[in-house]
């Protein structure tokens, strides 16, 4: 008897559907961990001493055509007897998913080191799509001592406000930003929330005006430390995934930004409170995904801001549901920066 299993077409190979195996999300994790394993074992209803072979490479992808799962059992279903066999995936090669890398300057910035960042980025080839998001006051400066933005350098803003113009002293306006010939924008990013108050509610606003103006939204969305010390981190995440997004037929994308391990610098596969694991970035993304898809949204990127640099970045772009980096303090410098968009195309 032949069991049919359907499985999701990751970018990385060696990612299965877990439900659609019925693994556990634990097993699905140390799947993940072990990108290079030529084998799994599955748990569950499939048993514990069953093989599953994956591929070896992190350039081919499981076909569309659906595989089968051998099994010995002359009955309708399985049985504790049940013997199964491998499960043959037929292999194919596809081109590199494209990333976002965006960098976030934060209050942070010269004119002396966005010449040295357009030169930089204008020596990289790349697939994927940068964005740098500087200051205001940099964000229409397109050339300075003979250095012009490279084309494939995309200009965005760190806010806006959630008005059109007005008696807002200090505010700045999506039209504004569009007039500069910025193309995206971070709406919600933590240290907004944290340090202005701002709720979800309003970020949803602000991303309205984005979409208006013909700017991409980041919506940013995570948890504080507190959060996941408490156990609640997906539902505050969950809670700020439905409440940030407009009801607006347009495209826009997510940032995933743990706020207890912003400037950990590193990613590990072992427990540290201020540190967020693969398994940690895992779960959460492959939450949102399944959210978004909830609310009409399926295929929508997500990127992840948890202290991402050149020697992180690969690891964390082969996580399923990884879509780009938002990148801070690896972005201020023009050779970190240009190490992180390199790292990123490895995958």
């Amino acid at each position: 008897m032949c069991y049919k299993i359907k499985y999701r077409n990751y970018k990385s190979d060696f990612h299965l559907a877990r439900h659609a195996l019925r693994v556990t999300r634990h097993d699905f994790i140390k799947f993940h961990l072990n990108p290079q394993a030529e084998n799994v074992r599955l748990n569950g209803n499939v048993g514990a001493n069953n093989i599953c072979p994956i591929a070896a490479t992190r350039q081919q992808l499981w076909s569309r055509s659906r595989p089968r799962l051998r099994g010995g059992d002359k009955k309708a279903g399985m049985t504790k007897k049940a013997r199964w066999g491998k499960c043959h995936l037929p292999l194919q090669k596809t081109e590199n998913i494209m990333k976002i890398i965006a960098g976030n300057w934060k209050m942070n910035g010269s004119l002396a080191m966005l010449r040295d960042m357009y030169a930089a980025i204008a020596d990289v080839k790349t697939n994927n799509i940068v964005v740098l998001c500087p200051p205001f006051t940099l964000l229409n400066v397109r050339h300075m001592d003979g250095v012009e933005c490279p084309k494939h350098l995309i200009i965005g803003a760190q806010d806006i406000s959630e008005h059109d113009g007005g008696t807002f002293t200090g505010d700045i306006s999506a039209k504004m930003v569009a007039e500069s010939g910025a193309k995206y924008v971070i709406v919600g990013h933590s240290e907004r929330r944290a340090n202005h108050g701002e709720t979800s509610e309003l970020v949803a606003k602000k991303a309205v005006k984005a979409i208006e103006n013909k700017l991409m939204p980041i919506i940013c969305v995570g948890e504080n430390a507190a959060q996941r010390e408490s156990g609640s981190a997906f539902d505050v995440v969950g809670e700020m995934v439905r409440k940030s997004i407009p009801n607006i037929d347009s495209e826009i994308i997510v940032a995933y930004e743990p706020v207890w391990a912003i400037s950990a610098g590193k990613i590990e596969t072992g427990k540290n409170d201020r540190t967020a694991t693969t398994r940690d970035i895992a779960e959460m993304h492959v939450f949102i995904a399944d959210i978004l898809k909830e609310i009409g949204r399926a295929g929508t990127k997500i990127l992840y801001g948890g202290s991402v640099k050149g020697s992180n970045a690969a690891e964390i772009m082969a996580i399923p549901n990884v879509d780009g980096a938002l990148v801070g303090g690896a972005s201020l410098k023009a050779s970190d920066f240009v190490a992180t968009v390199l790292a990123a195309d490895i995958n």
